[in-house]
């Protein structure tokens, strides 16, 4: 359920109830993208139960000026997360007109991004089915509406309330690399 002014610090609490119902005393973790964000913050508040944290092509922190100006921060990626920050209202619907739902939307975007030579093309191409699997897991995120994922998305934009030097546990970042 949606918890007003939620911050990044405040997610380990879900995890770990999630993780003592389940009975899971030590597990790992995996962020993708601007999961990593969130998976950081588990990790550093729950050090004592993950013994490794992978983040695949995680986001920066996108409140630091000095991320925003870095030359591995594309135009789009900017422009991505000024939208969600400064206007959420277009930023949440545009997000959801650009997310297949359905089986066969998925099957039409799997098509589209397969063209081309960029790396998400090449990616799509050689890995259909985990591309297949990765659109499912979005569409399922945006099924109750574009809220919950543009509250995602705009809450590691601001700062985070830790610092990656206070995260202690194990952690594997890779960024692209082949």
């Amino acid at each position: 359920d949606p918890v007003p002014q939620r911050r990044l610090r405040d997610w380990p609490d879900d995890v770990e109830q999630l993780a003592d119902v389940l009975g899971l005393h030590r597990f790992g973790l995996l962020g993708h993208s601007v999961g990593g964000a969130y998976a950081l913050a588990v990790t550093q508040r729950l050090e004592d139960r993950i013994p490794l944290t992978v983040i695949g092509s995680g986001s920066g922190p996108y409140s630091e000026q000095w991320f925003r100006d870095s030359a591995n921060m594309s135009r789009t990626s900017r422009q991505y997360y000024a939208l969600a920050i400064r206007a959420p209202r277009l930023f949440g619907p545009m997000q959801m007109a650009s997310t297949p739902r359905s089986p066969k939307a998925i099957e039409r975007m799997l098509s589209l991004v397969s063209r081309g030579g960029s790396p998400n093309s090449l990616y799509a191409r050689s890995h259909p089915a985990a591309t297949r699997l990765a659109m499912s897991a979005v569409a399922d995120g945006a099924r109750q509406g574009f809220r919950g994922p543009t509250d995602d998305i705009r809450r590691i934009a601001q700062p985070w309330g830790l610092e990656l030097r206070e995260v202690k546990a194990p952690v594997e970042a890779g960024h692209g690399g082949r």
